[in-house]
């Protein structure tokens, strides 16, 4: 079996848990969209619908997010991703989630993507 992915100094991701990460986002996609039809509805669902375009001299520079500012909190972003995917699975297993996922579908049954 060829090693895991890993990330320099970091734990090894196994096979199982790249498995359960894919098929969590699978689940995720597939019931976290709606059903409606995007095309007989606005693409915004509030607000007033202008876009606003500055020029490139107007701009803020972005903020620097990669370096050492990740890679100090890398163990606690692992531990804490690693916390939600146990959380989520319990939920599953229980069929709590089943219950959480329809409740949120139900407030967002008015409104689509506008992708």
């Amino acid at each position: 079996m060829p090693p895991s992915p890993t990330v320099p100094g970091g734990p090894r991701i196994s096979r199982r848990a790249a498995l359960a990460g894919a098929a969590l986002a699978g689940v995720l996609a597939v019931f976290g969209c709606g059903q409606d039809d995007p095309a007989s509805k606005p693409a915004a669902s509030s607000g007033d619908q202008r876009l606003t375009h500055l020029a490139p001299a107007e701009r803020k520079t972005a903020p620097d997010i990669s370096g050492e500012t990740l890679k100090a909190h890398y163990q606690w972003v692992m531990r804490i991703g690693g916390a939600m995917m146990i959380a989520t699975g319990l939920l599953m297993i229980t069929g709590v989630w089943s219950d959480l996922i329809s409740q949120m579908q139900s407030w967002t049954a008015g409104h689509t993507v506008g992708i």
